[in-house]
């Protein structure tokens, strides 16, 4: 699993994924049982257009290149497949797509990025078919 530890050296453990990881701390646990931020947590790394690191961890916590963040599930009538991530400023919508990628749209301008896990090409060999 994918961990805060890979992007920064010491600190406090905030592991992703694991059972031992705090409690999330998103508002309404019902959003944080949402299937979006179950595909998301503690799995990666992920890829910013090419730019990597990126990881979604327990309690909201997003790790960038450019700095913490925070990321969530956000009410879609539930469907549970949509996500915001708010860093450096800028608040993002997220909708995840096939194959671990997902499509960004930031709220302030449109801008619209991809971002895909970082995984081997053979691990996804079943997504160019």
């Amino acid at each position: 699993r994918f961990t805060a530890k890979r992007l920064q050296k010491g600190g406090q453990d905030l592991v992703g994924g694991l059972a031992h990881s705090p409690a999330p701390a998103w508002e309404g646990e019902h959003l944080a049982a949402a299937p979006a931020v179950a595909t998301m947590l503690g799995a990666g790394p992920w890829a910013w257009q090419g730019t990597t690191p990126m990881a979604f961890l327990r309690g909201g916590v997003l790790k960038t290149p450019w700095g913490d963040g925070k990321w969530g599930a956000r009410e879609d009538g539930g469907k549970g497949s949509s996500l915001f991530m708010n860093f450096v400023g800028s608040e993002h919508d997220i909708v995840l797509g096939k194959c671990n990628t997902f499509d960004s749209k930031r709220r302030g301008d449109g801008a619209e990025v991809k971002g895909w896990m970082q995984i081997p090409l053979v691990a996804q060999r079943g997504c160019f078919a």
